[in-house]
């Protein structure tokens, strides 16, 4: 079982050996096997990596994702083989039916908001009531956009009156932003290696997004990033708050009683399995 994310911060030669992924920096070298593996991270222009190294880590479908100038996470690395029926599942996701898709929408937002709720009773927001409720009117589609009215709610109480999710300025956005980019990325990797696209999302739509459908189904664990950055006075990124953040998706969460990735896991295996034609909405709501 994958248990280890590893971040390339440094100029370092990455390549691959007799099943152990090899990298050499000028000082030292490491050798770590490729089955404990869950991502690997390259966030230095400077690193340089092999494309046996890279063949071999999309073969055990190990995430790799490549950071910009600001050292964000901008991209990764999809693998083909996802299942032997793969072209079987793209077909259906081409014919998922509006109606199970609006239905399993209202249930991510729902979940989201109540996710929101969690965290802000989790810090004694007195008024987290307030946003719980919204849950309750969310429609299918969420047509009356109780996403937007909750977040507009949510963020200030959890941060301050005074902070906005736009406000580019705040070092606190750069935090939340690498959070999700790393929460979007295994929900990617988890989508591809069930055999599906993440091109084509069930509310996200921009023919300029190639991960609508990760951007679809990470909803509802946006805010255990959130509750993990307040929690830890991450109030900056730095080597270290990157580190945490990419150690969140293998750490215990005890509100799903297992680690952040393998609760993605079985979310995305039961929200497919929801518009292939079960009948069980999933729920992704975090427990007290």
């Amino acid at each position: 079982m994958a248990w280890r994310n590893v971040i390339i911060s440094h100029h370092c030669k990455i390549s691959s050996k007799l099943g152990s992924l090899l990298v050499q920096t000028i000082d030292n070298s490491y050798q770590i096997p490729l089955s404990d593996l869950d991502m690997v991270l390259i966030e230095s222009p400077r690193a340089m990596i092999s494309t046996h190294a890279l063949s071999q880590l999309c073969d055990r479908n190990i995430a790799v994702i490549f950071c910009d100038e600001r050292m964000q996470p901008m991209g990764q690395i999809m693998p083909f083989n996802g299942t032997d029926s793969q072209r079987a599942h793209i077909l259906n996701q081409m014919q998922w039916q509006e109606e199970r898709k609006d239905m399993l929408w209202q249930s991510i937002v729902k979940a989201k908001i109540c996710n929101q709720a969690y965290v802000l009773a989790q810090q004694d927001v007195a008024d987290y009531d307030d946003v719980a409720k919204l849950a309750d009117q969310v429609v299918p589609g969420d047509t009356n956009n109780r996403e937007a009215v909750a977040a507009h709610m949510y963020f200030p109480r959890l941060f301050s009156y005074e902070f906005t999710r736009g406000d580019d300025e705040n070092p606190i956005n750069s935090v939340l932003n690498y959070g999700y980019a790393i929460l979007m990325s295994e929900v990617a990797r988890q989508i591809s290696v069930n055999g599906y696209l993440c091109h084509f999302g069930i509310h996200h739509d921009n023919v300029n997004n190639q991960w609508n459908f990760p951007c679809d189904l990470m909803e509802p664990f946006r805010p255990i990033v959130d509750k993990f950055v307040i929690e830890n006075e991450l109030k900056e990124i730095n080597p270290e708050t990157k580190r945490k953040l990419v150690d969140l998706l293998l750490t215990p969460c005890p509100e799903y009683h297992t680690s952040l990735s393998l609760a993605i896991g079985k979310y995305v295996h039961d929200c497919i399995s929801y518009l292939n034609g079960s009948e069980k909405l999933p729920t992704v709501e975090l427990e007290q």
